[in-house]
């Protein structure tokens, strides 16, 4: 029970929205029921059926962007990253899931981090969506006090969440100073 308390109190800490003026809903049970039966037609030895959706309800959160609704469902819950899986609901009541473009990371001639492509990604890791600014970012956290990760960012652009930017900072330094990746 104590683990349990532990894990909700750092996943309560990862999951903070960011505007305040427009907070994502809170799913009902049976809307629930009916994203994790689609998610689980796709995902669902990758996220264990879902389990911790369930457990954690808290963090399966809906959006309303524009004429699309968008739902964020908790995959599964680790030490200090939460993974979420993304689907878009049409008017007709069909799920499809939602994906992002993901930088796909190389080192130049001189050694320095470059995008190098990108590759469509349906699970984000510890997302916070901002309405102000039509903006997912997922940060995920190589160790425990975030001195050590990667966060990557997407606006909504028609329908659909478009690249923005990337930053990493894998010094092991005990410092946060995250560097900006480009395209090349």
């Amino acid at each position: 029970m104590t683990y349990l308390l532990a894990l909700f109190a750092i996943l309560s800490s990862s999951f903070n929205p960011l505007a305040a003026e427009e907070a994502a809903e809170q799913i009902e049970a049976k809307e629930l029921e009916l994203v994790v039966s689609y998610a689980n037609s796709l995902f669902s030895e990758d996220c264990y059926q879902f389990k911790d959706a369930f457990s954690y309800v808290q963090f399966n959160k809906k959006y309303q962007i524009d004429d699309h609704l968008i739902y964020e469902i908790l995959c599964r819950a680790a030490a200090y990253n939460g993974f979420s899986r993304w689907f878009k609901q049409s008017s007709d009541g069909s799920f499809t899931p939602v994906y992002f473009p993901m930088p796909n990371l190389e080192k130049n001639s001189s050694g320095q981090l470059i995008i190098g492509g990108f590759r469509d990604e349906n699970e984000l890791v510890n997302p916070e969506y901002n309405y102000e600014s039509q903006t997912v970012i997922s940060v995920n956290n190589w160790t425990g006090s975030g001195e050590v990760s990667e966060r990557t960012e997407w606006e909504f652009q028609d329908g659909s969440f478009v690249f923005s930017k990337y930053l990493v900072d894998e010094t092991y330094d005990g410092k946060e100073n995250p560097i900006l990746v480009e395209e090349e």
